[in-house]
């Protein structure tokens, strides 16, 4: 994120108001961010952000549950695993 790489060059407040969000909703997101992610399998997050990087971070979130859908299916397939349960 922007404002995260370059916040000991310029000031929260002035890029906030260049880029048109409040100073409290970046702190926010900070916040949120870190602790959203926690609440996530960390392989799936891995999964996820491997298949971003393999893609040259050119896939979007519909490509990417696409992805995990897929992998997930051939995964339940090997496993003879039929149900919806959460791997």
């Amino acid at each position: 994120m922007f404002m995260e790489t370059h916040r000991f060059e310029y000031s929260i407040q002035s890029m906030a108001n260049v880029l048109g969000v409040s100073r409290s909703g970046f702190y926010q997101f900070l916040k949120r961010s870190k602790n959203e992610l926690e609440k996530y399998n960390p392989e799936l997050v891995e999964f996820i952000r491997e298949t971003w990087l393999t893609s040259r971070k050119n896939y979007g979130l519909v490509r990417l549950l696409r992805e995990g859908e897929e992998s997930v299916f051939n995964l339940r397939s090997k496993n003879g695993s039929k149900s919806d349960e959460t791997l």
